[in-house]
């Protein structure tokens, strides 16, 4: 068994499906009982799933990139570490053994002092009123990080910066609410971004994007031939044809869930999954196997999340 866990190579498309598939349901599994049973309000709205989904699958990949360019993790090792996605249930477990609800905030206010932020930072949420119930779930992954570079690069200091920039890089980033479209006090964001969207319709196609660029950096250098297909003639071509396109789509058919009018800003952030589903199967037939599996779920999620607003 562990001759066949060394020997395995990325190119195996069964590991990489299941993987994924694995991850999803955890994850989904997650969202779902913290949502709709375990909240004081029990609301789950098909964009608060996916605005989880993508905020969940660009912090777990945010920690798989640092394992893998700076422990310098093997690629044919990264399926594997889907399995640690259980620690997201800790807070699900614990709201479910201890009956208190889980009502977790995911944000953090503008009007917060730097200090403030740095001790729930370096306390992993456990001085956080709402977000408390994340110290374990957070403690554990941190866990995970360092003894796993450590076991991978042999180093105490690379084991070290790993974790740092694991968790303090992935918290900076996803852990405050830096763009938002209300100005409602538990919601406020650092800088509010002219948009028609709700708040959880933004968050999803932001942290989408946030998934899709460290995607790329997750797999270089070996992405490097997929993305030069993005600069074909061909290419080029058909994405100005798609913009042309997606733009009319919002003066035509488009219907804003607000009362605030259409900015750049939507048709921007939303035309980027419109592209990717685009260059997918533009490039589908030069595609390997594997690049088809992963470039696959990027497009199928952002098919999910596009979809909606033009029904």
């Amino acid at each position: 068994m562990l001759k066949w866990l060394r020997d395995t190579k990325i190119n195996n498309k069964y590991l990489i499906t299941c993987s994924l598939l694995f991850f999803s349901i955890v994850i989904s599994a997650r969202v779902v009982l913290e949502n709709a049973y375990l909240s004081t309000q029990q609301v789950l709205t098909y964009y608060i799933y996916f605005h989880h989904y993508c905020w969940f699958s660009f912090v777990f990949i945010w920690i798989v990139s640092a394992l893998r360019h700076v422990a310098k993790l093997p690629l044919n090792k990264v399926p594997f570490l889907s399995i640690f996605s259980i620690a997201t249930l800790i807070p699900v477990i614990a709201s479910l053994l201890t009956g208190r609800p889980l009502d977790l905030a995911y944000n953090y206010l503008n009007r917060v002092t730097v200090i403030d932020f740095m001790k729930i930072v370096v306390t992993m949420n456990y001085s956080h009123l709402d977000n408390n119930q994340q110290f374990y779930e957070l403690l554990s992954l941190n866990l995970i990080t360092f003894f796993g570079s450590l076991l991978i690069s042999k180093s105490l200091l690379r084991a070290f910066f790993t974790t740092v920039l694991a968790y303090f890089g992935g918290f900076f980033i996803a852990g405050i609410h830096w763009f938002g479209f209300t100005t409602r006090s538990r919601t406020e964001a650092v800088f509010l971004v002219p948009s028609s969207f709700t708040n959880q319709q933004a968050s999803t196609f932001i942290y989408y994007f946030l998934l899709v660029v460290l995607f790329v950096i997750l797999l270089l250098p070996d992405i490097k031939k997929l993305l030069g297909g993005f600069f074909s003639e061909k290419s080029i071509g058909f994405s100005i044809m798609l913009f042309i396109f997606w733009m009319l789509m919002f003066v035509f058919i488009y219907n804003s869930p607000t009362t605030r009018e259409v900015s750049m800003f939507d048709i921007i952030i939303t035309y980027i999954p419109a592209f990717l589903v685009m260059q997918f199967l533009l490039l589908y037939k030069t595609l390997t196997s594997i690049e088809r599996i992963l470039f696959g779920w990027l497009a199928c999620v952002g098919v999910f999340i596009v979809s909606p607003l033009f029904l």
